[in-house]
Formats: C-alpha cells, sequence, structure tokens
C-alpha cells in the first residue's frame, strides 16, 4: 500500500460513516486506527510518513466538512494507538523468538554436558576393567570431563541470565521508540490542530 491508496483508504472510510450517518469519535478512531494497521502491516512507509499522511487527509477531511475538531482528536488517538499496538506487537513476535533461540541454546548445552558426563562415565568403567597403572589416568580423564560438563552446565546457565538482561534491554529500546512515535503522534496532531 502506497501513501496514496493509504490516503484514499482512509478517506473513503470516514466519508463511508459520514454517508451513513454513523460518525462519532469512536468509529473515526477506529476508522483511522485500521487504515494505518493496515498501512504499518504492509511496511511500504515509514511511521512519520504514515502519520505525516494521516495528519494531511484528516487536514483535507476537516477542510470539507467531514471532521469536526473533536473528531479529528479521536483521529489522531486511533493513529497513536495503532502505531503503538504495532509496536507491541514486534515486540512480542521478538521476545518470542528470542525465547526459542534461549531454549534451543540451552538445550544444546545440556546435551553436550550430559555426552560428557556419560563419557567421564564410561572412562571409570574402563579404568576399572584395566590395570592399576592406567586406572588413576583414566579417573583423571573422567574427572576432567566431569568438570567440563560442569563448566559448559554453568556457562549455559550464565549465558541464559545474560540473554534474560539483553532481551529487557531490548525491550526497554522498543518501549522508547514506541513513546517517541507516540510523541510524534501527539505533536504533529496538536500543530494540525492548531493550523485549522
Amino acid at each position: 500500500m502506497n501513501l496514496q491508496n493509504f490516503r484514499d483508504s482512509l478517506k473513503r472510510k470516514i466519508e463511508e460513516l459520514r454517508n451513513k450517518g454513523e460518525l462519532e469519535s469512536e468509529q473515526i478512531r477506529t476508522a483511522v486506527e485500521s487504515a494505518v494497521r493496515e498501512a504499518l502491516e504492509r511496511a511500504q512507509a515509514t511511521e512519520e510518513e504514515i502519520r505525516e499522511a494521516t495528519k494531511e487527509t484528516l487536514l483535507e477531511l476537516k477542510v470539507k466538512g467531514y471532521v469536526k475538531k473533536i473528531e479529528m482528536e479521536e483521529a489522531i488517538n486511533g493513529l497513536i494507538g495503532a502505531i503503538e499496538k504495532e509496536a507491541q506487537e514486534r515486540l512480542s513476535a521478538l521476545d518470542y523468538e528470542m525465547l526459542k533461540l534461549k531454549l534451543k541454546a540451552e538445550e544444546e548445552r545440556i546435551r553436550l554436558a550430559h555426552r560428557l558426563k556419560k563419557a567421564a562415565q564410561g572412562t571409570r568403567e574402563a579404568a576399572r576393567e584395566l590395570g592399576e597403572e592406567l586406572n588413576e589416568s583414566l579417573r583423571q580423564q573422567a574427572r576432567l570431563l566431569d568438570e567440563k560438563a560442569e563448566e559448559i552446565l554453568r556457562k549455559a546457565k550464565a549465558e541464559s541470565e545474560s540473554l534474560s538482561e539483553k532481551a529487557a534491554d531490548f525491550a526497554g529500546r522498543v518501549i522508547k521508540v514506541a513513546k517517541a512515535a507516540y510523541e510524534g503522534a501527539l505533536e504533529g496532531a496538536k500543530k494540525a490542530l492548531d493550523e485549522k
């Protein structure tokens, strides 16, 4: 969806509501939110471009008498709501992908640690069956394998905790971006309302 298609879609939705006599603030908000979310999902324009196109379209509709000041405020709320929902959905998708990667890494480390422990057990059994001079060497090898397995398990746990911290940090950055988008939309709405 290019910006002109977005503008046309938004105009059409609002004009249809006006022609049906159903143009209430909540319906305006829903129409704008729906059009913005659709444009964001198709990702053929940036949030800033969509925000600007929404503002221009609403001003045009206001000039035509299709939208009043109170309805403009609800339309801006629809724009903000759509951007916030889109950001939250992206964050949720990223959280899910990070969780999958974290679980896969933990499973692989645990599998490796179990293989090392199994090798250590096999070495101990071989030591019992062989002569005394090989016995001590094999026991030492078994201890080394056990230590390596424990070290891998410790690293898996530490990296898991580190990944959780990184995920929280990333979530914080996404929230800052969403907040900036919200503030930008709000500022644009205030300017639009002040202009008319």
